[in-house]
């Protein structure tokens, strides 16, 4: 088993991956986290791609995959991109 990413997000991702949060929390979170800055979008779905839930991890991973191409490019020039996500937006695009 590979080691936990370890890395600051914002409270307004927090907001949907902290331990307590339900399933209709942060699947709500995904389904709006078109609203989200590029970063917080990213982050938001990275973290719950790594969820136990099975239903989240696949709609996170969903929402990946479907991610435009100009959130991506955002997050790439971010001085906040964290060396796990890009290797993972780097498999998933």
């Amino acid at each position: 088993m590979a080691d936990p990413v370890k890395f600051k997000i914002s409270s307004t991702v927090a907001a949907f991956v902290r331990p307590g949060v339900t399933t209709a929390h942060k699947l709500a979170g995904l389904y709006n986290a078109a609203s989200l800055e590029p970063i917080d979008r990213i982050t938001l779905v990275y973290c719950l791609m790594k969820d136990p839930d099975v239903a989240i991890k696949q709609s996170a991973g969903t929402a990946l995959t479907e991610m435009p191409e100009n959130v991506v490019l955002n997050y790439l020039e971010s001085d906040q991109a964290h060396p796990a996500v890009l290797d993972t937006l780097a498999k998933a695009h």
